[in-house]
């Protein structure tokens, strides 16, 4: 697994930044949120980094942006290969 430091951005009453969540911690992987729907200074940092919405998830030095499970799943080693196939649908996941 990687050692890196993750971040993930979300917003409240985003669907797809609660099944990111739900993910991370099935995984169970040890990261921070910064939700920018309660504080303003999180959503200037990502505004700062040319992002404008969420969930948006830092590993390391790699952003990666939106609900892409397979990308962050590999990202974070625990796949062998990085599937462009969505993981939240069964027939695709790892």
């Amino acid at each position: 697994m990687s050692d890196n430091e993750i971040v993930v951005y979300i917003s409240n009453d985003s669907s797809h930044c609660d099944r990111l969540i739900t993910k991370l911690n099935e995984w169970e992987v040890d990261f921070q949120t910064k939700n920018v729907s309660e504080n303003r200074e999180y959503m200037k940092e990502l505004q700062d980094k040319g992002v404008f919405g969420t969930p948006a998830t830092i590993v390391g030095n790699e952003m990666i942006l939106g609900s892409q499970i397979n990308k962050i799943k590999y990202s974070l080693g625990l796949a062998a290969n990085y599937s462009y196939y969505n993981s939240f649908h069964e027939r695709y996941s790892n």
